[in-house]
């Protein structure tokens, strides 16, 4: 526990260095991001509520991130939580769940939504997490708001703006189609944001990572269907932003010279090179997250070096034939070895690679490959920029365990077992052994975690009691609690029966099938 006024002065230096205005108006809203500062300030979604919250004439909304838990104040004017009218919790990742539970139990507040009165501020809740696999959170949240935050505020403004009754609230948003509550008799339909006009950032935050980027939103969704990944299944239509538009944001809006791209395929955006060219003539910097292989070519990795990208991250996923076609990510060899070296030779001096191992239908001879795979891969590109810039570059491989999600065609696939994963491990741990190259990969027990509460079911509200009662050890919580669920294939999904997937559920059972055929052939 920090002492109160350490408290206040750090959120008060965050204040001063970011330079927000003091929001003042008669409804107040806590709006939290379950994570610390770092995290929090750059997530675009979290950010895109605060701003339009605070555009709103009579509300004031402060934001709360998790740096400290017991006597945790807001950012802007160091409050308590319960000095607010209105709780709202930005979402969009399972363990971050664990973080508002203990958070709220620091505050006072009790996690269960059963458990609170009228006496407590409503608590709502939106973000990715809640297209996903809304009952890890329906336990705890007075109310859900499915999907895009544009078109759900669109609708409900007025509500929080005549904010005056807990209830009245609450029975106020129950009325809309994308509303998720306990006890609900018709499936949520999420919102969805088809204006196609991007989010960016509107807060400079001081520190971590992206202390000096300003981010603008490319593009939302993924025009690829990759079976393990929620980004095409979940997060659907596909939608680009203009190009033109991103231009007249960053000469308009930004902050900060070097921008940073937010798209989950950025080499496939529409009129790119033109972009690049654009950001070189203004003597820009440029960030980018992970590109796809077969969208890389040399002349873009040249731009991208002028731009000052010194690290390029690209996920292969899997090297075998036959797991590919199982995810259906269709990368050859050749195009991965060609791409390394065209990163080398650029200049480019940093590597990052996803893989993902324990997937349904993977054999230990997979796992050899992809360490070979790897081996081949450290050794292009440390023999490129040795010949051709005279130094080695460093490559940094995160391997993660295959974790199956809802509303994705292999979210029907159990979790690999312990004594599995412990002998694919042994294999990977040859990989510590290649000369300039770090290599993390994920521990089992953080798997298991993982798929808890992406896969979370009706009793998932007992983990969040086990886990206050158990001083926050999870160790401790899965010798009492049921999880059994994340290793059968067989079991209800209750995510079902909750909302409506964007990608017909009958179609991602037909995916299904077809991974189910090709594991057996």
């Amino acid at each position: 526990m920090m002492e109160k006024w350490k408290v206040i002065e750090y959120y008060r230096d965050i204040a001063r260095r970011e330079g927000v205005k003091k929001p003042t108006g008669r409804v107040k809203i806590a709006l939290i991001y379950p994570n610390v500062y770092e995290i929090a300030s750059q997530n675009l979604g979290f950010q895109f509520v605060y701003k339009l919250f605070n555009e709103t004439d009579g509300i004031a909304c402060e934001r709360f991130v998790l740096d400290f838990y017991e006597d945790n104040l807001s950012i802007e004017n160091q409050r308590f939580l319960r000095e607010f009218d209105i709780i709202a919790v930005s979402i969009n990742f399972e363990e971050d769940v664990l973080n508002l539970v203990k958070f709220l139990h620091s505050q006072k507040i009790p996690i269960l939504r059963r458990d609170r009165g009228s006496d407590y501020p409503p608590l709502i809740a939106g973000g990715a997490l809640t297209v996903i696999n809304p009952q890890i959170l329906i336990d705890i949240v007075d109310i859900i708001l499915c999907g895009d935050f544009r078109p759900i505020y669109e609708s409900t403004k007025s509500i929080f703006t005549d904010y005056q009754d807990k209830n009245r609230f609450i029975g106020d948003l129950k009325q809309f189609n994308f509303s998720i509550y306990s006890g609900q008799d018709r499936l949520a339909k999420p919102a969805i944001d088809y204006s196609c006009e991007p989010i960016f950032s509107s807060i400079k935050s001081y520190k971590g990572d992206f202390s000096d980027l300003f981010l603008v939103e490319a593009s939302r969704g993924c025009r690829f269907s990759c079976r393990f990944c929620t980004t095409g299944y979940n997060l659907r239509p596909y939608r680009k932003v203009d190009i033109d538009k991103i231009k007249e944001i960053v000469e308009n809006k930004s902050f900060s010279d070097n921008i940073g791209i937010i798209s989950a395929a950025f080499g496939d955006i529409d009129g790119l090179d033109d972009l690049l060219n654009w950001m070189i003539q203004k003597n820009l910097k440029i960030s980018v997250s992970s590109l796809r292989i077969d969208s890389l070519k040399k002349e873009m990795l040249e731009k991208l070096k002028l731009l000052g990208v010194r690290s390029i991250t690209i996920a292969e996923e899997v090297v075998s034939e036959k797991l590919k076609k199982l995810i259906k990510k269709n990368i050859t060899e050749q195009q991965i070895y060609n791409v390394v070296e065209k990163v080398a030779e650029t200049g480019i001096e940093n590597l990052k690679l996803y893989y993902i191992f324990c997937l349904p239908g993977e054999g230990i001879d997979d796992v050899v490959a992809m360490v070979e795979r790897i081996k081949n891969i450290g050794e292009i590109f440390r023999t490129v920029q040795r010949d051709s810039h005279n130094r080695l570059g460093k490559i940094k491989v995160s391997v993660n365990v295959f974790n199956p999600k809802p509303f994705t065609p292999m979210q029907y696939f159990p979790l690999v077992r312990e004594d599995e994963y412990n002998a694919k491990f042994k294999i990977l741990s040859e990989l510590k052994k290649i000369p300039n190259l770090k290599c993390d990969i994920m521990p089992y027990k953080d798997a298991v975690i993982q798929s808890i509460l992406a896969k979370a079911q009706k009793n998932i509200y007992e983990l969040y009691m086990f886990y206050i009662n158990n001083d926050f050890n999870l160790k401790k919580v899965l010798k009492y609690f049921d999880y059994s669920y994340i290793y059968v294939s067989d079991v209800k999904y209750p995510w079902e029966d909750l909302v409506e997937p964007i990608f017909p559920l009958e179609n991602i059972k037909v995916e299904y099938e077809r991974c189910l055929q090709l594991i057996r052939s």
